[in-house]
């Protein structure tokens, strides 16, 4: 709750909207059409419906075309246009499987949610812009030629790991769980990491955007830019 008041209220923050977005958004109204039910997650009551409506309101996509950047919380299906993406692969796929009797003639991708099936969407995603994506805490912080993987598992004990913008240049900070909790495969490093926030780095990131905290819900990227007036989105 803490996080998305502080986004939502900050002229440099912007956030996408991902399937813990689309859980909430239905976990809150069906509270709303049936009050006295158990609510799935305790935190619903303490939500507005203002608040709510902005979650509503959050992009797929937020597009820097001056960095050739594409941002979207779990991936897209190479060779469908952006329009003709369907908005639940787009907050919840980490896979693509071969489907010869695709309905999508554009494609021969279907998309999953399970990282067990096929292979990792981005391993076969061409651009032309680079993405960068989350949702995928299994593999943890990958780079493949048109796409970055931030998502470093930091709610299951690995790191929150942020991109800086237009340099690429990678910060992670470690988990607030203890370190015995912590699995390996969520700790794998960028070239170049700085592991923490130390002063020096916590200028920088000032530089970039104002403010004190990264305030991103845990497991989830930061993502930064220095020009609010680039900032364009598509709720396709």
């Amino acid at each position: 709750m803490e996080a998305v008041r502080l986004v939502k209220n900050h002229p440099n923050m912007f956030a996408l909207r991902g399937n813990h977005e689309e859980n909430l958004i239905r976990a809150f109204f069906n509270r709303q059409n049936d009050p006295d039910a158990e609510p799935k997650y305790k935190y619903v009551d303490d939500f507005t419906l203002e608040e709510i409506e902005w979650l509503c309101s959050l992009p797929f996509t937020i597009k820097l075309p001056h960095l050739n950047v594409m941002c979207v919380h779990a991936g897209v299906v190479p060779g469908i246009h952006l329009n003709e993406q369907d908005p639940e692969n787009m907050v919840t796929m980490r896979n693509l499987v071969k489907d010869s009797q695709a309905s999508n003639s554009a494609s021969k991708w279907t998309a999953h949610s399970s990282p067990e099936s096929g292979v990792a969407w981005a391993s076969e995603y061409n651009g032309p812009e680079h993405v960068i994506y989350g949702h995928d805490a299994k593999r943890g912080f990958i780079q493949f030629p048109y796409a970055t993987g931030l998502d470093s598992g930091c709610c299951y004990g690995g790191e929150l790991t942020a991109v800086i913008l237009p340099a690429r240049q990678f910060v992670q900070i470690e988990s607030r769980l203890p370190k015995k909790d912590r699995k390996e495969k969520h700790k794998r490093k960028p070239d170049g990491i700085k592991s923490r926030l130390v002063e020096g780095n916590a200028g920088m990131m000032k530089g970039v955007c104002d403010v004190e905290s990264l305030g991103i819900e845990a497991g989830q990227a930061a993502l930064f830019v220095s020009q609010k007036e680039t900032y364009q989105t598509s709720s396709q």
